[in-house]
């Protein structure tokens, strides 16, 4: 509901800032957290966080690709992927996003140019579609995930953009976005390369 991160919640939780109204145990060590609507109003007000709502939710996707911050290339690749195989309701099959992470990737090391930084696993090599099917969602995924701008669909084969966005967006959009994700990966090269 908040565009900041889940990491960013789960620390201020962490960190006493934050009070969720319900915490159930999930596991060992984890911990399922619940606020109710008025809570997270007041959360983001206090905090200055906007609210994704489904009127700005358009305007929050665009403005997180404008300002994407990157640890690693994924984030331009899933869009990219995506834009390269959606269908007319923005699905794609999460194998055709497999697939093109592995395109990209292999190619940028058959023609002599750095995959990712040493420790992913793009550089390392030896990895397996399922491998990469993990990466993906753990990764750029989850970021787009938690601001509800992509989702997973039921058959859980496929991954969508979010309804609201997709249909706000036009051709022109699309476009935008695939130029701005090849800005982003060629500052990004350029700056591990060093």
């Amino acid at each position: 509901m908040v565009d900041v991160q889940s990491e960013t919640v789960d620390r201020y939780i962490k960190d006493g800032k934050i009070k969720p109204d319900l915490s159930v145990p999930f596991g060992d060590k984890r911990m399922f957290h619940y606020f109710r609507e008025k809570s997270v109003r007041n959360i983001a007000k206090q905090y200055g966080w906007d609210l994704i709502t489904p009127q700005n939710m358009a305007d929050k996707f665009m403005k997180f690709i404008e300002t994407m911050d990157m640890s690693f290339s994924y984030k331009p690749v899933l869009l990219k992927a995506i834009y390269e195989y959606m269908d007319s309701n923005g699905r794609v099959a999460l194998p055709d996003v497999v697939d093109y992470f592995i395109d990209f990737y292999e190619d940028r090391k058959a023609h002599g140019m750095i995959a990712e930084k040493p420790n992913s696993i793009y550089q390392k090599g030896g990895y397996t579609k399922k491998d990469v099917e993990k990466n993906i969602l753990s990764n750029p995924f989850k970021r787009f995930e938690d601001m509800r701008f992509l989702m997973r669909c039921k058959d859980v084969e496929t991954v969508e953009v979010n309804p609201i966005i997709f249909r706000k967006l036009t051709r022109e959009d699309w476009l935008h976005i695939v130029d701005v994700c090849d800005k982003s990966l060629e500052k990004y090269y350029l700056r591990i390369k060093k």
